[in-house]
């Protein structure tokens, strides 16, 4: 059986008086608070051999520091770099994969079907994910929402898809688990959980319906947990996640 993933996921936006990217924390996708040097954060998370690691340019522009960043990233790690923010076209993928990306992650151009296919047949599917961020409301379909995400991911050719609740971004009331329920039998690929997670039991219960990976950053960032101690307890709850010493 695949091991269930615990994914760590550094947001950055670039600081003009810094002239350098900073990693932040947010909730609802808005306030962003700066918490420092991603470059330090990727060496303790280093250290804590975790799976794969999760970088996200919430700048809305691309540019090209970006692959500076991504460069310096790679170069810290012995893990899978997944990449992702304001991508739109094949040449920056290309830039990206070239400096040490090895998935792309498309966001808000997801459904740009000729995009993530040239994508998919030059790197893979297993390189290319979608990132779906929605918020909840009383009168949302959330089988409607389910079956629109499952032909974007199955159209684009994606490996993989992140679902982020906006909604639940950053707080502490639980992550919301009801698309993925809804999404679960939809499609064939891995599904990832992202936003809300601020307890173990939280985690615990996103993986026990279905999701193949949690993406935490403020969870990490705000509690004195390392990822060894979240993989631990998880294993205790009987989580299948891999547990390294």
């Amino acid at each position: 059986m695949v091991f269930n993933r615990l994914i760590p996921r550094i947001v950055v936006e670039w600081d003009q008086s810094r002239n350098t990217f900073v990693s932040i924390l947010t909730r609802g996708f808005q306030h962003a608070r700066k918490i420092g040097d991603p470059l330090s954060q990727i060496r303790i998370l280093q250290s804590n051999l975790v799976d794969e690691i999760v970088l996200v340019n919430r700048t809305q522009f691309f540019s090209s520091n970006f692959y500076d960043l991504v460069d310096a990233v790679a170069k810290e790690i012995s893990t899978p770099l997944s990449v992702g923010g304001a991508i739109d076209s094949l040449e920056q993928c290309k830039n990206l994969v070239s400096v040490g990306a090895d998935k792309l992650i498309i966001g808000r151009n997801g459904n740009n079907n000729s995009l993530s296919k040239s994508i998919s047949d030059m790197f893979g599917s297993q390189s290319t994910v979608f990132s779906f961020d929605y918020y909840t409301a009383p009168d949302q379909d959330m089988e409607e929402i389910a079956t629109s995400v499952g032909n974007v991911v199955k159209k684009g050719g994606y490996g993989e898809v992140i679902l982020n609740c906006i909604s639940a971004d950053g707080g502490k009331d639980g992550p919301h688990l009801e698309l993925l329920s809804h999404l679960y039998d939809k499609i064939k690929v891995p599904i990832l959980v992202g936003c809300g997670f601020s307890k173990i039991s939280y985690f615990a219960e996103a993986y026990r319906q279905g999701a193949r990976g949690v993406l935490t950053s403020t969870y990490l960032s705000n509690l004195d947990q390392s990822p060894k101690q979240v993989r631990s307890h998880l294993h205790a709850l009987g989580v299948h996640i891999r547990v390294r010493n």
